[in-house]
């Protein structure tokens, strides 16, 4: 008699678990992606200094490779990051989202819009003066500090309805991050 309220525990369970609902399984696909970049650098000296600004375009092409037999429906989302020169601070340069109708045994592409950013580093500017007396050339050097943007990485998300299939990311510290 003692071990009688955890018998009927048991058996108040067994019972009620039978009653409730099954858990609804969500497909499997088997669906995966590939992120490459296309990029461009234009550098220009500084006038003055031995610095050169930057000027950078970026494209992602992900492409999505199905294994499933059947066509499967995905949304891809992005991010493009880059960071302030000036400050190092974490910058979004450009997002987006495409639906992709895969076929089965299939490989789709995607590409995100051209993202066209510049900036130049913190450096120092000398320039001649020409002085009178016993030093005819001098020279001043004044500090200019950092301006503009760089390229720093991606994050990629692929999703079935709103089952996320797959995430791919340049840099750890942009896994999750700011994909709408």
């Amino acid at each position: 008699m003692k071990n009688f309220p955890a018998r009927a525990s048991i058996l108040v369970f067994a019972i009620s678990s039978c009653f409730l609902p099954a858990r609804a399984e969500q497909p499997v696909h088997h669906i995966t992606a590939r992120v490459a970049v296309e990029s461009s650098n234009d550098y220009q000296k500084i006038k003055g200094s031995s610095d050169r600004s930057k000027k950078q375009e970026r494209q992602l092409v992900i492409a999505l490779d199905s294994r499933d037999k059947d066509s499967t429906g995905v949304t891809v989302k992005w991010t493009i990051f880059g960071h302030a020169m000036k400050d190092n601070k974490l910058l979004t340069l450009g997002d987006g989202s495409a639906k992709v109708t895969l076929e089965g045994m299939k490989t789709a592409t995607v590409k995100s819009d051209v993202i066209r950013i510049s900036g130049t580093p913190k450096h120092a500017v000398t320039t001649v003066v020409n002085g009178r007396g016993k030093n005819p050339d001098k020279t001043h050097t004044e500090k200019k500090p950092a301006s503009g943007e760089e390229y720093y990485g991606y994050n990629v998300q692929v999703f079935a309805g709103a089952q996320l299939l797959e995430e791919i990311a340049s840099q750890p510290s942009l896994k999750s991050k700011a994909v709408k």
